[in-house]
């Protein structure tokens, strides 16, 4: 009867706390949180696994309850109506309740999670009382090199084990840490009930029961938290016995397959070949490493003679420190392949070891030679292992200050962004090679660890023959799977692969043999350099058109289709890239009636450039400053372009000069043909002329005009100052001075100028 009597008062007291709270909540201006505490309330649980519950039916009852409120929160903050005690109380119930629909979605997400690691567990457990139950056949036999892919796998289980253990105890700190916090939060609802009844009649009644309210939601809150931090307790505690469960597994794989392996001569010339075919991929890695350092210590070479010489001396600086950067990286990228190939080499050697071990082919004094060395080589990789480490650490804090660089240089000098992100560029790769370095000391590693062991343990082993043949049946399959079909005609994956291989080659191929007919067979046979770049050109286009269409062609998709859709796409195409087909017939255009060519020297709006490459969209030049102009096709028909070289690369330039009045103007233009007569690249016929050609408003101003041969405006700008050099000099031998700028002042003195002292200004002084 004790028993039934505290049962009920458990049961009705709380109850009746509760009823004047309720009312009070239902009152017009009050907020409601009691309510939604009530409505989302969850079963409270300290220990023990989390019931798998659907929490879906909560979250919508959820939902619906936060619209309801929102449209509460949206009229009391009407200005006409606008409460603001309300509108607060509202405000942080909505964030609240917010909060616990977040923490029901987590948790929905973690009960999913520990049911699927549920059901791997149970299988597991299942595969692995099957596969003890199974009958050990002596007559099967096992491949040596499926057994150290066992080994393999089970030291990656271990250390995945390791890990769930972790993390299985990092979660249970983190779970008594979210009961903490809900004891903290029961004690604050504890205290703010035990204020309500004591101020029923006061003013601040109103606040003491919405503190109450706010205080059960927030409660509420934390109780979910620690059935959140339950349910992934729950899956890290599956996930650590799926790990057990697998490593007893491959425990069992392993000493079943040690009874009968063998380990043919076949296996070791297999595997000797796979790993001589990663040396002949690591060796055209090296070639094309060797092919890019050349191009860059090109560059370099060149930027640094450009900062000696001109130009900007920041862009300059930041493009020689690239190019720098780029041969550094560049080196130490070489330097680390060829530590990766030294490995394959030293691989091939271990499993020829390994072969003789395993057959008892070897002395004991070899043994114990190879015992040692197996272990020496494994400290000397897991040094090399943390050195790398720390390496790829330092590298990537150089990409972070890169990045900072780059972003400070968007802003003080763009210019520079370019060479900036090149170095990123470069800092990318080299990391790229530390991992793949990494890698490769991770499985010679292994590999010499395994040496060591099978000399001390003595371990036989065999075949993978029907594995082969279960791989390669895979393979083929994949290769025949059907992508789609058209018109009856199926496109499979290793049609589209070969399309695309097709395609790329055609590429290749394309730009070489253009290459070759515009830059050595033309200009052989006695075609103009210019008019061979033209014909390359064309050449190429013609060459991609056809590979495309042999390549569709090979993959069978009828060329039909494309007339199904061809006028729609015509007309879309036609209106949205009117400026690319403008530019590309420009571009046809100047191929075929040639009024620039390449390496011709020409001026077009101001700017003087050689021409680099006529695309099929647009043309660029290069300035004698060193800049790429990107100049669309069309540009080169509706503008006015001067070409200096287009019949012939002579021209005739002038120089400019004034001297002062009182010079004598035949001993002037003497002294002015003289200098241009001097220079060794004017023409004498031509002959140059001197002319007197103005009076000027400081100087007498003289012309010198002479005929010179030109490759680049480089070549122009670079004699015009050499006669300048000459004719200074000559002028300062002569005694001519050349004329400056300058005024005469004249002052009305009709009268007596008057000079005043101020006696304040002396004073200051």
């Amino acid at each position: 009867m004790n028993l039934v009597a505290r049962l009920l008062a458990w049961l009705v007291l709380p109850a009746l706390i509760a009823l004047p709270v309720i009312a009070w909540s239902q009152q017009p201006g009050t907020v409601d949180t009691n309510g939604s505490a009530a409505l989302f309330q969850a079963p409270e649980s300290t220990a023990g696994d989390t019931p798998a519950e659907d929490l879906q039916p909560r979250r919508d009852q959820l939902s619906r309850h936060l619209e309801t409120l929102r449209a509460r929160h949206a009229a009391s903050a009407k200005p006409d109506t606008a409460d603001g005690e309300t509108v607060r109380h509202l405000a942080r119930e909505i964030d609240l309740l917010q909060q616990l629909d977040l923490v029901l979605g987590q948790r929905q997400v973690a009960a999913d999670r520990a049911k699927q690691r549920q059901s791997k567990r149970d299988h597991l457990l299942l595969e692995l009382e099957s596969y003890k139950s199974e009958k050990d056949s002596d007559s099967t036999a096992s491949s040596f090199l499926t057994l150290d892919l066992l080994h393999d796998q089970h030291s990656d289980v271990t250390v995945n084990l390791l890990t769930a253990r972790a993390t299985t105890a990092s979660n249970a700190l983190t779970l008594e840490a979210s009961v903490t916090a809900r004891e903290q939060r029961r004690r604050v609802t504890r205290s703010a009930k035990e204020a309500v009844p004591g101020a029923t009649d006061t003013p601040d009644a109103p606040m003491l029961k919405a503190a109450l309210a706010m205080a059960r939601l927030e409660e509420q809150l934390a109780n979910e938290l620690v059935l959140l931090r339950q349910a992934e307790q729950q899956h890290g505690r599956l996930n650590e016995e799926s790990q057990e469960l697998r490593s007893e597994l491959l425990r069992e794989k392993i000493s079943r397959a040690k009874k009968n392996v063998q380990f043919s001569d076949r296996h070791l010339q297999d595997q000797i070949a796979q790993l001589e075919h990663q040396e002949q991929l690591v060796q055209s890695e090296i070639q094309t490493a060797q092919l890019e350092l050349t191009y860059i210590e090109r560059e370099w070479f060149d930027a640094r003679q450009q900062l000696s010489r001109y130009e900007d001396p920041a862009t300059s600086s930041e493009q020689v420190d690239s190019w720098r950067l780029g041969r550094e990286t560049r080196q130490q990228s070489l330097a680390l392949i060829n530590q990766r190939l030294l490995r394959l080499g030293s691989a091939k050697t271990t499993w020829q070891r390994r072969h003789d071990i395993f057959h008892d082919r070897a002395e004991q004094a070899d043994r114990d030679r190879w015992q040692t060395e197996a272990e020496q080589a494994v400290e000397n990789l897991l040094r090399e292992d943390r050195l790398q480490t720390l390496r790829i650490a330092q590298l990537r804090k150089d990409l972070a200050t890169l990045d900072a660089q780059l972003h400070a240089a968007r802003t003080d000098n763009p210019d520079s962004v370019r060479w900036f992100k090149q170095r990123q560029s470069y800092t990318q790769a080299l990391i790229q090679q530390c991992d793949t370095n990494l890698v490769s000391i991770e499985t010679s590693r292994r590999l010499n660890e395994k040496l060591g062991h099978e000399i001390s343990t003595f371990v036989r082993l065999t075949s993978i023959g029907e594995w082969m043949a279960d791989k390669w049946a895979h393979v083929i399959k994949v290769w025949n799977y059907e992508v789609t079909s058209i018109d009856d005609h199926p496109i499979t994956f290793g049609k589209v692969v070969s399309g695309l291989f097709l395609l790329l080659i055609g590429f290749v191929l394309s730009r070489q043999i253009s290459w070759f007919f515009g830059r050595r067979l033309l200009p052989r046979m006695g075609m103009h350099i210019r008019a061979a770049a033209a014909f390359q050109s064309i050449t190429f286009y013609v060459l991609i058109t056809t590979f495309t269409l042999a390549a569709l062609k090979l993959v069978a998709v009828p060329l039909t289709v494309f007339t199904l859709v061809g006028g729609a796409l015509a007309i879309g195409f036609g209106l949205g890239s009117q400026n690319a087909i403008t530019n590309f017939i420009s571009g046809l255009i100047l191929l075929a009636d040639r009024p620039i060519r390449v390496h011709d020297t020409i001026e077009l709006e101001g700017v003087y450039g050689t021409v680099e490459r006529i695309g099929v969209r647009s043309t660029r030049l290069k300035t004698p400053g060193n800049l790429e102009i990107i100049v669309p096709n069309s540009a080169f028909l509706q503008n006015n372009v001067v070409n200096l070289t287009l019949s012939d690369n002579t021209i005739r330039t002038c120089v400019s000069v004034g001297v002062a009045y009182g010079t004598a103007t035949r001993e002037t233009e003497r002294l002015l043909l003289q200098a241009a007569n001097e220079h060794e690249r004017v023409f004498d016929r031509p002959t140059p002329v001197a002319w007197f050609v103005n009076f000027g408003d400081n100087s007498l101003v003289f012309e010198v005009h002479f005929w010179i041969r030109i490759r680049s405006i480089h070549d122009m700008q670079q004699v015009e100052s050499d006669v300048r050099h000459r004719i200074d000099q000559l002028f300062a031998e002569a005694g001519i001075v050349i004329a400056f700028p300058q005024r005469d002042l004249h002052l009305d003195t009709a009268r007596p100028l008057e000079i005043r002292l101020d006696r304040s200004l002396r004073a200051s002084d």
